[in-house]
C-alpha cells in the first residue's frame, strides 16, 4: 500500500479547499429568480439582464433588483359630494399587476422607502381646519417591498378618480349604477398607468355609503312606502276576487 507523502496530502487538501471555495462562490454570485418575479441586473450602469424568472452571475460590484410579478390588490376610500351636494363615501379595492417590466422599471420607483401623503379620509372627516386637512405627512414604507410606493400612488390615483366620478353623478346613480361607475374608473386608470407597464385587472366597490343619516333614511322610506303600496294593492285586488 502506497503511503501519501505530506506534499501529496497538501495538494489534495488545497484542491478540496478550492472546490469548496468555488462552490461557495457559485452559490454566492449565481442568482436565480423565481418564475413569479421580475429582475433587472445592472453592471457599470448598464442593464445586463431583465425579465421574469432569469438566472445570471452577479459580480461583487453588480446590483440587481427583484420585483413581484403576481397580482396585487390595494384598498381605497374616498369622500366626495354628488351633483346634489350629498356626501358619499366609496370604499373598495383594485387589483393590478406589472404587464411590461421593461416599461415599469423605468417609470416606477422601486427603491424609495417613504412617500408624502395626505391624511386618510377617515381622519380628515373629523377635522374642520383646512390646513390640517391638507397637511402633507411622510409615510414610511416597507423597505423589503419594491412595490410599496406604487401601491400608495395607485391608491391615491383611484381615490382621485372616485371623487371625479361621484362629483359628476347623482346620489341615485352612485347607488344603482355601480357597474357603469366601475367601468368608467377602470378605463380612466388604465389610460393613466398603461405607459407605466401596469395593467388594472379589476376594480370593486365594497361599500357606497351615504354620509347623511337623514338622507339615507329618506331613501329607505321611499322604498318601504313603495313596498307598502304594492302590498296594499295586492291585498285589495285579492279581496275583490
Amino acid at each position: 500500500m502506497e503511503i501519501m507523502t505530506p506534499f501529496v496530502v497538501s495538494i489534495f487538501a488545497a484542491a478540496a479547499a478550492m472546490v469548496g471555495f468555488a462552490g461557495l462562490a457559485f452559490k454566492r454570485f449565481y442568482i436565480t429568480v423565481d418564475p413569479d418575479e421580475f429582475v433587472v441586473h445592472y453592471r457599470n450602469g448598464k442593464v445586463m439582464h431583465i425579465g421574469r424568472g432569469r438566472s445570471f452571475f452577479c459580480l461583487p460590484f453588480d446590483t440587481y433588483l427583484k420585483v413581484p410579478g403576481t397580482m396585487r390588490d390595494i384598498n381605497f376610500c374616498a369622500d366626495q359630494i354628488t351633483i346634489e351636494t350629498q356626501g358619499v363615501r366609496v370604499q373598495g379595492f383594485l387589483a393590478y399587476k406589472i404587464e411590461d417590466f421593461d416599461r415599469a422599471y423605468q417609470a416606477l420607483d422601486f427603491k424609495s422607502h417613504s412617500v408624502r401623503v395626505l391624511p386618510p379620509c377617515e381622519e380628515n372627516a373629523k377635522k374642520t381646519d383646512y390646513n390640517e386637512k391638507n397637511a402633507v405627512r411622510v409615510l414610511a414604507l416597507d423597505a423589503r417591498d419594491p412595490l410599496a410606493k406604487t401601491d400608495v400612488i395607485l391608491r391615491q390615483l383611484a381615490e382621485s378618480v372616485v371623487r371625479h366620478e361621484v362629483s359628476n353623478k347623482t346620489l341615485h346613480q352612485m347607488i344603482t349604477e355601480r357597474e357603469k361607475v366601475r367601468e368608467s374608473m377602470k378605463k380612466q386608470l388604465t389610460e393613466t398607468v398603461e405607459s407605466w407597464g401596469i395593467s388594472i385587472d379589476t376594480i370593486e366597490f365594497t361599500e357606497v355609503w351615504v354620509r347623511s343619516k337623514e338622507v339615507f333614511e329618506n331613501l329607505q322610506a321611499g322604498y318601504r312606502n313603495q313596498l307598502k303600496y304594492e302590498a296594499e294593492t295586492s291585498t285589495h285586488e285579492t279581496a275583490q276576487l
